[in-house]
């Protein structure tokens, strides 16, 4: 199974790495912009681990064991090194966490810092109207099968989620 996964991989990891974004970002101000839509991403990213870890392993009480134990071993692998890793100092810290604190080193968390302070039933400011329906920069993540729109969080069936 690792071995299909590294091999489906290559490709992409070859794109990601020769990927014209790099060339870009010259400035940091060039690299506070891209956080500042980047961090949705990231941010979507862990709410759909989340949702993948909720649905395929047992989070609740009393505990049962998981259907695919394989599958469930890797969601776990991955919400634990994305939850708990450790930053450079050696504390522990989600990714997500650090990309936050990379941002405010640059002077600047943008629109997102506002956005994890505002409860859940909060009207979303004027700035962000636009994302009532896909919470993301969604003209950051674009195209078939990229990007991660939150509602799917909320979906019963992760046969649906891509």
């Amino acid at each position: 199974m690792i071995d299909e996964l590294e091999r489906i991989l290559r490709p992409l990891k070859k794109q990601l790495i020769e990927h014209p974004l790099y060339e870009n970002i010259k400035t940091v101000d060039d690299l506070r912009l891209f956080t500042s839509y980047h961090v949705y991403a990231v941010w979507d990213f862990m709410s759909l681990v989340k949702k993948l870890q909720l649905e395929l392993t047992c989070t609740k009480l009393p505990w049962r064991p998981s259907a695919h134990p394989e599958v469930g071993r890797l969601i776990n692998e991955i919400v634990w090194g994305e939850e708990t890793d450790l930053d450079f100092k050696g504390r522990p810290m989600s990714h997500f966490e650090m990309y936050l604190e990379a941002m405010k080193s640059m002077g600047k968390t943008g629109l997102f810092s506002q956005f994890l302070q505002l409860k859940e039933n909060d009207q979303l400011p004027k700035p962000w109207r636009y994302l009532k329906a896909a919470v993301g920069a969604p003209k950051f993540v674009k195209g078939p099968g990229v990007g991660f729109r939150v509602e799917r969080v909320y979906e019963k069936n992760t046969k649906n989620i891509k």
